[in-house]
């Protein structure tokens, strides 16, 4: 399998295990809304939650292992570019996941990912995903 085909693949399975994590959150705030007639929590709210799940998801995973779950099952690790090292600094790792909601609006982590093998975020945080050697 292609290294790109990987990335995304890899992508794929956090988004389906995120998805997983979140849904519940969702259809119970669905259900309390419905319940007791609140307006909290708002869309916004919700979209915010999803937001700071996809960034703590990122940086709790690449900082205990420099993996996430997708990219450990297709056999991909984060590196620091500049050095090669898996040991990469919690400010790398910060700016590398801050980036990963505006990387995957609209296609934009798809696009950089196939044209540069790396995402916006990884550009600024200067990490890189390579295969697990």
């Amino acid at each position: 399998m292609s290294f790109i085909l990987r990335r995304l693949a890899g992508g794929f399975i956090d988004h389906v295990i995120l998805t997983l994590v979140i849904l519940p959150i969702v259809i119970f705030s669905e259900h309390l809304t419905n319940q007791v007639n609140l307006d909290w929590p708002s869309f916004y709210t919700l979209v915010a939650l999803i937001v700071i799940f996809y960034f703590l998801y990122g940086l709790y995973f690449e900082n205990k292992t420099s993996q996430t779950i997708g990219k450990r099952v297709m056999k991909l690790q984060v590196v620091d570019s500049r050095t090669g090292s898996t040991e990469i600094s919690t400010k790398q790792l910060v700016i590398r996941n801050l980036f990963r909601p505006i990387d995957y609006v609209a296609g934009w982590g798809v696009i950089p990912i196939i044209l540069f093998r790396k995402r916006l975020g990884e550009f600024i945080s200067q990490t890189e995903v390579k295969k697990v050697q």
